[in-house]
């Protein structure tokens, strides 16, 4: 990740409530979109290969509200590794 996008990441992060501060980060680092943040679950999350599944993500409308749904196209399921996580300290 580009130091620009670190530093960015890291101001925004101190910047909003600390409960969103582990989304901010994932986000800036594995370019995850915010339905894909918001849908996952410990399942998803692959430590010993430091990888992520993108299985599911949140979804709003006006006529369903909030719902859980997979990933609009085939090409949206994936592992995304995940970084190294010193940066982020």
């Amino acid at each position: 990740m580009r130091m620009r996008v670190r530093r960015r990441a890291r101001t925004l992060s101190e910047e909003i409530p600390a409960r969103y501060k582990g989304l901010v980060l994932l986000g800036a680092a594995t370019g995850l979109r915010p339905g894909e943040l918001f849908g996952l679950q410990l399942r998803h999350v692959n430590l010993l290969h430091a990888t992520i599944s993108v299985e599911q993500q949140i979804q709003q409308t006006a006529k369903h509200g909030v719902y859980v749904c997979p990933p609009k196209t085939a090409r949206s399921h994936r592992t995304v590794p995940l970084p190294a996580w010193r940066w982020m300290q």
